[in-house]
Order: structure tokens, then sequence, then C-alpha cells
């Protein structure tokens, strides 16, 4: 019934919503195919939401941390990341996607991944004050929201939630079984 705006708005809700579910796990065809249905069903006020920005509110601790933005861009399959952009606190507007921040004071860096979604507004506090503790060969990954589980090609991977996890620190490279064994 074209009358019925409330229910258009709710089936391109639960179409979008369907969507981002499919893509999470790992099914792309799924999620745009819900997504070319929900434009349908929807039209231009589907388009532009698809098309809104994210909001990201930055604050940087220790406030002479230099950083670095870059975004993870898709090629063959796979996440890479694309050319690093200077930022400095504030609000950045993004388009969806998943990115990094690195923060750099001196030689030793953090680094903190995240996802921001179409007119999501997120605040993150970036904070590497712990960085002068972190010993070298290490770097920094500091307290914040992280995604897991959700890899359809894990064997027995869960399903994608988002946890917040403390700061901690990684390898840069990997252990060695000999390594492991001391």
């Amino acid at each position: 019934d074209p009358e019925r705006q409330d229910a258009r708005r709710a089936l391109v809700d639960l179409l979008l919503n369907r969507a981002e579910r499919r893509g999470e796990a790992g099914d792309r065809l799924a999620s745009e195919q819900l997504v070319r249905h929900a434009v349908r069903v929807g039209g231009a006020e589907v388009r532009a939401r698809l098309s809104a920005p994210g909001l990201l509110e930055l604050d940087l601790k220790p406030p002479a941390l230099e950083v670095v933005l870059r975004r993870y861009d898709e090629e063959l399959g796979r996440l890479r990341l694309g050319p690093a952009r200077p930022v400095k606190a504030g609000t950045l507007e993004l388009p969806a996607g998943s990115y990094r921040l690195t923060g750099r004071l001196g030689e030793r860096e953090a680094h903190l991944p995240f996802t921001l979604k179409r007119g999501e507004r997120r605040q993150i506090d970036f904070d590497a004050s712990a960085l002068p503790d972190v010993p070298p060969g290490f770097v920094l990954i500091p307290a914040g929201t992280s995604l897991l589980g959700g890899d359809p090609e894990a064997p027995a991977s869960n399903p994608p939630r988002e946890e917040t996890l403390p700061a901690y620190a990684l390898g840069l490279e990997p252990v060695t079984c000999g390594e492991y064994l001391e």
C-alpha cells in the first residue's frame, strides 16, 4: 500500500538491518541484494541514508601525540591499508568503513582500529600515554571497542560482537616455535 509510509519505513529498516548482519557475516552478495531491495522500496530517502557519513569525535592523550588516519580498502577480497592522513583532536566527517589510527611518540607507536557506520557518531579517546612503557619491538593497542568473531573462513567462528578491551601491547614480529618454547 503506497499510502502506508510507516510500513514502508519499517520494511526499509528491516532490510538494511539484515543487510548489515549479512555483511558482517561475510555474505556480501546477500547484503548487496538486501540493500538494492531497500533502495527499490525507499527510493531517494534510502539512497541519502546510505551515503550519510559518520562522525568521529577524537580526543588525543597526550596532546603532543602525532596521529595519522588510514582507511582499510578492499582489494581482491582482503582489507589493505590506504594512504595515511594526519589528523588532530576534534570532529571528523568520514564515510562508513574500517579505519586505523596510528599515534607516534618518538619511535614508539600505538594503533587503534575502529569501524564507523553510516550516520554513526563515535567518540574515541585515543589514550597513548602508556607508550613510554611499551618495550621495543611492540606496539601499543589502546583500550577501546573491537569487533570480535564473525570470520566466515575460520573454523567454529563465533558470531560477530563488539567488546571493550583494555590496552595491551602486541609484538611487531610473529612468535617463532623456539621463542614460544622458551
